[in-house]
């Protein structure tokens, strides 16, 4: 049986205003009672605080009203009936703020940002790390950002589908993307008990259909107005740089600018990408005309330090810069809708072609998915003379 008791004196007095007021502290902490268990505790320091003090099920307890004077001797009072009749419910008012102050306390652990790190870090083992970029960038640019510090057991439909829209206004794709990662990070905040189980956010119909569209790019006669823009580009060198870069080895830009010394052999003008950074999962040398390696000792200047071609400013040491900084950047000369990082490589596709190059020469180049194996080795032997003078051409 649920037993309760309201601790008071005898006799006991209603405090009066005047009466607070008056109370002076002594060289122990003392109370002045005004019945039904609500008291004031003085300190020796002259702090006055509001105390309920019951009993339940025989053990003596107390909860906090607040300070006075803030809280008033009529506010107290209204407080401690609450109290008290939630006892009456079955409820213990000292239980109750407990597991409240539990469920805040996990919802300041559990953000969004929390989350989706934790996410984000038992994936990884199964993505590709062209995947863990591409979702890498969306956390730090877009969603944490914007949604890092929101609780994750009470983050709504309508908060994240304002920040895809915004993401959409730069990317259609990009949002379409996020909009992937959130409803996953999500699922899996529910299946590790950091939200409510059934409470999944609506993304169905947030954002306009995706229109499929080959990249935007140049043609041959837009090539001089472009380098002029380029040549007079006011964004950081390293940038001008990749986006040099990228026109002269029309890799995709995920492979630019994650691109590590180490993969460089200038001795024998050979770029080797690894297997693990390529889409294609194939390892890919991109031979290095006389122009890619007077821009390379250019970049090395500017970043010879770090592991990167192209760091991160925030770690230079541990992280390349973001993919979409060229994006940016391109938007920012005017190209918006115009031109796209990977439409370089529809570019020189075409241009090579009409040049009169071997279309396999070309296709490996690009790195290109040969189905038949045995024929997508012969290439990568057969085809080294005629893409390394492929590629001076073209530079």
């Amino acid at each position: 049986m649920f037993s309760i008791y309201f601790k008071m004196p005898k006799r006991v007095v209603p405090l009066t205003d005047i009466k607070i007021k008056k109370a002076k502290p002594g060289p122990k902490p003392r109370r002045l009672f005004d019945g039904g268990g609500l008291h004031l505790l003085i300190n020796p320091d002259g702090s006055k605080y509001w105390r309920l003090k019951y009993l339940l099920h025989g053990k003596e307890k107390r909860i906090s009203l607040g300070v006075y004077p803030k809280v008033t001797l009529a506010v107290a009072r209204d407080l401690a009936a609450k109290e008290r009749h939630k006892l009456m419910e079955g409820i213990d008012p000292a239980t109750e703020r407990k597991a409240h102050k539990r469920t805040k306390q996990d919802e300041i652990a559990n953000t969004f940002k929390t989350v989706a790190l934790e996410w984000y870090k038992h994936k990884l083992k199964i993505w590709s790390p062209a995947t863990a970029r591409k979702v890498r960038e969306a956390l730090e640019i877009d969603l944490i950002p914007s949604l890092g510090n929101n609780s994750i057991s009470t983050l709504t439909t309508p908060k994240v589908v304002d920040v895809l829209h915004v993401i959409e206004t730069r990317s259609p794709h990009m949002a379409d993307k996020a909009r992937q990662y959130c409803g996953a990070i999500i699922r899996y905040a529910i299946l590790t008990g950091k939200r409510e189980e059934g409470r999944l956010l609506d993304l169905r119909g947030a954002l306009n259909p995706l229109v499929e569209s080959h990249f935007n790019t140049f043609s041959e006669k837009d090539l001089p107005g472009f380098m002029k823009k380029l040549d007079t580009y006011k964004g950081a060198a390293q940038t001008k740089i990749a986006i040099k870069l990228l026109m002269h080895t029309f890799v995709r830009p995920f492979e630019m600018v994650g691109a590590q010394w180490s993969e460089f052999n200038l001795d024998t003008a050979g770029w080797n990408i690894s297997a693990d950074r390529m889409k294609m999962r194939h390892q890919h040398i991109v031979p290095l005309a006389k122009q890619v390696m007077k821009l390379l000792q250019e970049l090395h200047k500017l970043n010879g330090c770090s592991p990167f071609l192209f760091p991160s400013e925030r770690a230079p040491l541990s992280k390349s810069m973001a993919r979409d900084t060229l994006s940016k950047a391109l938007r920012s000369m005017g190209f918006q809708g115009l031109a796209t990082p990977h439409g370089f490589r529809a570019m020189a596709s075409t241009m090579l072609n009409e040049m009169g190059f071997h279309p396999d020469v070309i296709e490996r180049q690009l790195a290109h998915k040969e189905p038949n194996k045995t024929r997508a080795a012969y290439n990568r032997a057969q085809y080294m003379t005629e893409r390394t003078k492929m590629m001076q051409h073209w530079a």
